[in-house]
This record gives structure tokens, C-alpha cells and sequence, in this order.
């Protein structure tokens, strides 16, 4: 008669038969938290980002229309129709409309406060800066137009803000 020897096959030596993983074949449950807290700070800078820039957007508008109401309360007091609006630094001076071309005979002036960014600009003398920097403020008297150009920080085409003189809101 055979004997036959049976061997205890209870759960810990079924678990310890069992072949072992090889390390770093799959990610371990601390690297995939690692993995997750470095994907919410950067989705927090992309959002901190985009707020920027929506903030600076809303701000150049801001900035066109108060450039706007300037640009009319100066023509509006000027007695000759022509409009002389060559630069917007002008706007800045203390005597911008002087006694002899004001409609009321008295000198007009500081249409713009000089504060910040509008002070003074990178290629010297008085302008009005846009927010990112990059560019002054224009005025083109033949279309009535106040506009701003910007690049983007990731390249492409320029970007175009503007506002019509003649025009209320954005």
C-alpha cells in the first residue's frame, strides 16, 4: 500500500506559494498619490494663469474706455472742430487745451492721471502702457479708433483690443 503524505494547504502557504511581483512593475499606491498631487498644482497654475489674463483683459478694457472719455471731454472742449490728437501723452499735460483754444476761454488739462504703468514708458517720454507692457495705446483720429495690440505669452498672432471713440461700452 502507497502512503501518501498530504500537504497542509491552508491560505497562508497557498499566499506564500504564490510567485512574487517584480518591484516597480506596477505603480505602487504612493506613487500614484504623488502622481495626483503634482497633476492638482498644475492644474492650480494653469487656473492662476488664466485668471491673469482674464484679469489683464478686463483691465485694457477698463483702460479703453476711460482712454475714451478723455479723447471726448478733450475734443468736446477744444473751440476749433479739427482734431489735433496726434499722441495720447497730451492728454497727460497740465495745459492739454490752452485759454485760446478751449470753448470757455480757460486752459484745460490732466484729461489722464499719470500713475503706474502710464508714467512713464520703456522707450521713454509719457505713454499709456497696456497692461501686459508690450505695447502703448494708440489713437487714430481718421477711423476714431482707441486700440492696444498684445502677443500672447505662448506666441501666435497678435491680439487686438480696441474701442470706437463715438461708441459707449465695450
Amino acid at each position: 500500500m502507497e502512503e501518501t503524505t498530504l500537504e497542509p494547504r491552508g491560505f497562508m502557504q497557498k499566499l506564500a506559494a504564490y510567485p512574487k511581483k517584480k518591484p516597480g512593475a506596477v505603480l505602487s499606491l504612493e506613487t500614484m498619490l504623488y502622481i495626483a498631487i503634482i497633476i492638482i498644482f498644475v492644474a492650480i497654475g494653469i487656473g492662476i494663469f488664466s485668471q491673469r489674463e482674464s484679469a489683464k483683459i478686463a483691465a485694457c478694457n477698463q483702460e479703453l474706455d476711460q482712454i475714451r472719455s478723455a479723447v471726448i471731454q478733450y475734443s468736446s472742449l477744444r473751440a476749433s472742430d479739427d482734431n489735433d490728437l496726434d499722441d495720447l501723452s497730451t492728454l497727460f499735460k497740465a495745459e492739454a487745451i490752452s485759454a485760446d483754444e478751449a470753448v470757455d476761454g480757460a486752459s484745460h488739462g490732466y484729461f489722464l492721471q499719470e500713475t503706474g504703468r502710464w508714467k512713464h514708458g520703456s522707450q521713454g517720454g509719457d505713454q499709456v502702457l497696456n497692461p501686459w507692457g508690450d505695447d502703448s495705446y494708440h489713437y487714430d483720429a481718421d477711423t476714431g479708433k482707441i486700440y492696444t495690440e498684445h502677443t500672447p505669452l505662448g506666441g501666435g498672432d497678435k491680439k487686438r483690443y480696441e474701442i470706437l471713440v463715438g461708441q459707449t461700452g465695450s
